[in-house]
């Protein structure tokens, strides 16, 4: 069965699920970082989200956007832009660059 998704459809779609990922996380703010790990990693070693505010960087976790990918289509380039501008949105912040 084919279904016809409107763009902004899409959109709020992905909001919703970066939103309720966001609530299903802990967000931790340490130095000029702010990171979202892995559930269930309390020592912060595998980040599927880091923002580092000393040079605009966000790292996005390859796994993390693999996914992302695969649950909404897109490219990868695509993919990264929609999560860093949630990302700026999110935590108004400004983000110059991603990395993953």
């Amino acid at each position: 069965m084919k279904y016809i998704i409107t763009e902004s459809k899409l959109n709020k779609f992905m909001k919703n699920y970066l939103d309720n990922y966001k609530e299903n996380r802990d967000v931790h703010y340490m130095d000029s970082y702010i990171i979202i790990p892995k559930l269930g990693d309390n020592d912060f070693a595998t980040a599927e989200l880091e923002y580092d505010s000393w040079d605009g960087r966000l790292f996005i976790d390859r796994s993390f956007l693999e996914t992302f990918i695969s649950w909404f289509g897109g490219d990868e380039e695509y993919s990264q832009s929609f999560i860093a501008k949630w990302f700026e949105k999110e935590f108004d912040v400004e983000i110059k660059y991603t990395q993953s």
